[in-house]
């Protein structure tokens, strides 16, 4: 734990020193003259004491924002030099180290000297992030009244081991399905309204969950009925696990305008399947990509590297194994201790032995394929510190570019979802979370609908 002298700075520091250790107790003490940030560190009978020439803004947001920036990278080299360590991003921390980047642009920094020498961010890892902004560039200048539209199924066929999120098995909770979406279509129905009164100008929609696809198919047609006559550019449907997906469920997304879906194995060796508690093989992954050539959608596959038991060799056999059937779009996810999930009960922390090797043969082979970088955004306790990154051969998804810089307001309807509204110049974001328990959902539906156009008033 950090024991510090500026409680703003707890959550920060403690981000760096998860980064090096599961437990250590790290005192630390900063004190800012003007121009001059000085710091003493010790951690057993390790001690480093330093200063930072440094004006710090006036105003308190900016006062604390540069005052931690320069907190993490002192406690970073401290505990790099102690462990001998060096990370793949450095003493950078953030979700979105993308978003940093164009921040520093704003700010008129040389962005090679502020990641590569000041964060000690690697020279690989800032390459993506430039590639990522480039990649991103249409899909950010986006209107005030600019808005996407996010449905949540929270119900999954299992669950898997590294898995947090509020869903349930619809194998143990199906008398929960219908209710459940009779709530889910009143709040659509009032969003949809709200969108209208507004005058607010749908960009994206997206489907997501859980696993959408584990409901029973008139439950789908009913969700995807109430959406009819909305126009997004794009429209997602996260079909997600390969073993339901069928003919019957494509050409009902094709008949109501859904132009992208996701098809997800997470590997190709079933054995690793089995271990993480997914109920299909590579086999239903095959035949599901084979289905999905009939009809027009941008396929989207996710891979998730550091699962137990796996290395470089088995990721990149996962990689070229997905490649072989040619997705538009392939997600490279990071494994990752989520609170709630089986796999944070069983381990302390994940071994990051391969995980960065891993990471870098997998983008050469992406770029190599053609598939260029144009998303990403980290957790915490992730393996080796590493990233989610998403990669397209054809159109990129504009609600995950959305979602991830936040650079559009999102209305958001299903149990567990968040609406955000993202206020344009003023560096400034308000949201509201529905209630993540579903008979709670269901019975705060008219509260639910309130506090959403409340968020979304006229100004």
């Amino acid at each position: 734990m950090i024991k510090v002298n500026h409680s703003f700075l707890e959550a920060d520091l403690n981000d760096v020193l998860r980064l090096f250790f599961t437990e250590a107790d790290v005192e630390c003490q900063f004190d800012y003259q003007p121009s001059v940030l000085r710091f003493r560190l010790s951690y057993g009978v390790n001690e480093r004491i330093g200063e930072y020439s440094v004006a710090l803004p006036e105003d308190a947001l900016g006062y604390r924002r540069i005052f931690k920036r320069y907190a993490k990278v002192a406690l970073y080299e401290f505990l790099s030099d102690i462990t001998g360590k060096s990370l793949p991003y450095g003493a950078l921390t953030g979700i979105r180290p993308a978003k940093l980047l164009r921040q520093i642009r704003a700010e008129g920094e040389d962005e090679s000297d502020y990641f590569l020498n000041f964060l000690h961010v690697k020279p690989q890892k800032l390459q993506l992030l430039q590639q990522i902004v480039e990649a991103q560039a249409d899909a950010l200048s986006e209107e005030e009244t600019a808005v996407d539209l996010y449905v949540g199924i929270p119900f999954c066929n299992g669950r898997c081991s590294y898995c947090s999120f509020v869903s349930s098995d619809i194998n143990k909770a199906g008398t929960l399905v219908v209710p459940y979406v009779d709530a889910l279509l009143g709040e659509i129905a009032d969003t949809v309204a709200l969108i209208r009164e507004r005058g607010l100008q749908l960009k994206t929609l997206y489907i997501g969950g859980g696993t959408p696809s584990s409901l029973p198919l008139e439950q789908i047609e009913r969700i995807l009925s109430a959406l009819d006559g909305l126009s997004p550019s794009e429209y997602t449907f996260e079909a997600g696990r390969p073993d339901s997906i069928h003919t019957e469920l494509l050409e009902l997304l094709a008949r109501h305008g859904v132009g992208r879906i996701s098809v997800n194995p997470q590997t190709v060796h079933d054995e690793t399947l089995r271990a993480i508690g997914r109920r299909h093989t590579f086999a239903d992954y095959e035949r599901a990509m084979a289905l999905c050539k009939d009809y027009p959608f941008t396929v989207n596959t996710d891979l998730i590297m550091g699962l137990p038991g796996e290395g470089t060799e088995e990721f990149c056999a996962s990689l070229s194994g997905v490649m072989a059937h040619q997705p538009h779009d392939i997600t490279v996810h990071t494994l990752c201790l989520k609170s709630g999930s089986i796999l944070k009960e069983k381990t302390e922390r994940l071994s990051a032995d391969t995980t960065e090797q891993t990471s870098e043969q997998a983008y050469r082979m992406l770029t190599e394929n053609g598939y260029i970088p144009y998303y990403v955004y980290r957790q915490k306790y992730s393996a080796g510190a590493l990233e989610n990154t998403g990669y397209s051969r054809g159109k990129i998804c504009r609600y995950n570019v959305h979602n991830m810089e936040e650079v559009c307001s999102v209305l958001a309807c299903g149990a567990n979802a968040i609406t955000k509204r993202v206020f344009m110049g003023e560096s400034r974001i308000e949201r509201y979370a529905n209630p993540k328990d579903i008979p709670t959902y269901i019975a705060k539906l008219s509260a639910i609908n309130e506090g959403k156009r409340k968020l979304f008033g006229e100004e």
